[in-house]
């Protein structure tokens, strides 16, 4: 029992500390702690009091309250599951808008309805009978909501989110309500015992997840100092001025090939003339993207110079995109935006916008004709993501371990300096943020731009899908 008490009160203090500003987690802080609220009060109840050397008259009432403290583990550990798994149910909003509003006070209603009934008995002994008639359906209902929302969710960095916390939640709370109410109601007081097993496994599972891919908020990465230590081999803000050059350089090549093919081709001056005036344009971005690049970075520095402003995320975005518009053009691709929510990011701009473009960059390299981009928004936990898919080669698993490493590059033209992925790395941790990667050979690459939430102003909370051909507006659903 000491150990299922450590272990529970220690991950509340975790999953509330890392997740102070998600409410949706502290639900499932509630639960850990009123787990552990359960094993504190059955080591006060049959190692502490045995041993009090009071009278009868201070020891009884010691008695009751450990007994109706202890309660309040058999009540509002499974009403907290509950809540939790409605609320991340978000799909619930659009079935059951009423029942997701006020689920906090409809799924309240039993648990005050025992204190109403058994007063009493809850200072003696739990009433088991009465509290498995409705901790039996909260639990099979919550875990149900969880299933469902694993199979529900499409975008595959939650997806695996999920997958973790029905791991964490499911078998532990199905074990639990069997053991400590189902079983005991029928007057087996043998199988609870065996609690610790399931506490076990749940802390295990939880901080395997936590290190290898960050669940419930936390995330333990272990390869951050051989980040580190690589990161810092980039002694010259010039490395990184090359790379936008030789970025900007081959969007320019595009674009003076394509006046060269409408100069030379039997189209009207007016098309050619308007033609030329969208590839100049195109031009002029370039270019001045270079100039503010070069203004911003100093040959001589080590680390990247920051200036920070209010940024609506959306418009770094589209921006991005405006710059990469000849890349897309010339392959055909197609990018579908899937925006959850509109922010204003405190960043530097200029950063965060080639941060963007090397990553659109890589990904349009990494597929052929008629690819498809897709980038996703969303808050998970502390952070507000910005993820990037693409459906092009991927990386082989024995390369994914130096993607971050200064001119490391799986390209083979002499013009790829590998210095992409290691500057993107740089920029998000100067703005305290992290850069994820994940990419399967054959399938397709995701990047996540992790953003600390403390650093972001949530201004609205939409759903807005837009389809992109080539850089142009064809389909739009909000």
């Amino acid at each position: 029992m000491l150990f299922i008490w450590i272990s529970l009160w220690v991950l509340t203090f975790i999953i509330y500390k890392i997740n102070d500003d998600n409410k949706d987690m502290r639900w499932i802080a509630s639960l850990c702690f009123f787990a552990g609220l359960g094993a504190l009060c059955s080591i006060l109840r049959k190692q502490v009091y045995p041993i009090l050397n009071f009278p009868p008259n201070i020891k009884l009432p010691i008695k009751y309250t450990i007994f109706f403290i202890h309660s309040f583990s058999y009540v509002f550990a499974p009403y907290s599951m509950a809540v939790y798994c409605v609320l991340s149910s978000k799909w619930l909003v659009r079935k059951a808008a009423f029942f997701y509003k006020h689920s906090k006070e409809l799924l309240l209603i039993p648990p005050l309805l025992m204190y109403l009934i058994y007063p009493v008995q809850f200072m003696h002994k739990a009433p088991f009978f009465a509290l498995c008639i409705w901790v039996i359906p909260y639990c099979i209902f919550s875990n149900v909501l969880l299933i469902v929302s694993y199979f529900k969710e499409k975008n595959i960095n939650l997806k695996r989110q999920k997958f973790f916390t029905c791991l964490i939640i499911t078998p532990p709370t199905i074990f639990s309500t069997i053991s400590n109410y189902l079983m005991t109601a029928i007057g087996n007081h043998i199988v609870w015992k065996y609690n610790s097993v399931a506490v076990v496994i749940l802390v295990t599972v939880f901080i395997v997840a936590s290190v290898k891919y960050g669940v419930m908020g936390v995330s333990v990465k272990f390869e951050k100092n051989k980040i580190e230590s690589t990161r810092k081999s980039i002694t010259l803000g010039t490395a990184i001025l090359t790379h936008t050059i030789k970025n900007e350089i081959a969007k320019i090549s595009i674009c003076t090939e394509n006046l060269k093919h409408y100069i030379n081709s039997e189209k009207s001056v007016e098309q050619i003339k308007k033609v030329s005036i969208d590839d100049f344009n195109q031009m002029d971005l370039s270019f001045s993207h270079m100039t503010n690049m070069m203004k911003t970075i100093n040959s001589n520095l080590c680390e990247i110079s920051l200036e920070i402003v209010q940024k609506n995320l959306v418009s770094l975005i589209e921006e991005s995109l405006l710059l990469v518009k000849p890349l897309l053009n010339n392959k055909q691709i197609s990018i579908q935006r899937n925006f959850e929510l509109e922010v204003s990011l405190e960043c530097d701009p200029l950063h965060i916008k080639e941060t963007l473009i090397n990553i659109f960059k890589n990904s349009i390299e990494a597929m052929s004709k008629g690819g498809c981009i897709t980038i996703n928004t969303y808050s998970i936990g502390n952070w507000v993501v910005v993820e990037i898919n693409d459906n092009g080669v991927g990386i082989d698993s024995e390369n994914m371990a130096y993607i971050f490493e200064p001119f490391f590059s799986t390209k083979s033209t002499c013009l790829n300096y590998g210095l992409g992925l290691s500057y993107c790395y740089n920029v998000m941790e100067q703005h305290g943020g992290k850069l994820e990667v994940n990419s399967t050979k054959g399938i397709g690459t995701s990047v996540c731009l992790n953003f600390n939430i403390k650093n972001v102003h949530i201004l609205n909370n939409v759903y807005c899908k837009e389809v992109l051909l080539y850089g142009e507006n064809k389909n739009i659903t909000c």
